[in-house]
């Protein structure tokens, strides 16, 4: 079965590749959420997870610059420095992806102060499944529904497709 044609896209069978940065200092998160989005393909709309997963906030920065990051989560504290000094960082960049920011303490302080700093949105630690799902698709939605600008089109034709190099299981320190 072929591309089909609508009157704003073109579909086709494959799901679409969204890219999720996981930035965290703690070995379990990057556990927890490959397990959630590698279970979780239907309830997300048939997406195809491709999770980048870094120890440091050096590393995060260097995945934003190789792949179309879709979606960032950050730890509050990383070895390196902390989520409001990578929320900086992203909004320089020419398409930013939203941040989610994680915490086991994540309270109502913690909320306001993300919100208005310019996060997407906070996923209290450890992980509900319904919830990850819900805030990583919703940031993806509201990512995917920017203007493409041209290094975005770039980076997911490069990525686009078998043979890509991308191995969602890599870390990088």
């Amino acid at each position: 079965m072929g591309p089909t044609e609508t009157t704003s896209q073109i579909r086709t069978d494959s799901p679409p590749k969204i890219h999720v940065l996981c930035a965290s200092g703690s070995d379990q998160d990057h556990t927890d959420l490959r397990r959630i989005l590698n279970t979780t393909t239907e309830a997300a709309g048939n997406a195809d997870w491709v999770l980048h997963v870094c120890l440091s906030l050096a590393a995060a920065r260097s995945v934003l610059s190789l792949h179309p990051i879709a979606v960032a989560v950050c730890d509050t504290e990383m070895p390196d420095g902390n989520w409001v000094q990578f929320l900086e960082h992203l909004t320089v960049l020419p398409d930013p992806p939203p941040l989610i920011v994680t915490s086991r303490l994540a309270d109502e302080q913690l909320w306001s102060v993300a919100l208005n700093c310019g996060a997407y949105d906070v996923l209290p630690k450890p992980y509900a499944v319904g919830e990850v799902v819900r805030t990583l698709h919703s940031a993806w939605r509201h990512w995917d529904a920017r203007d493409f600008p041209a290094e975005r089109k770039r980076l997911t034709a490069a990525s686009a497709g078998a043979g890509s190099g991308i191995d969602p299981l890599a870390r990088t320190a």
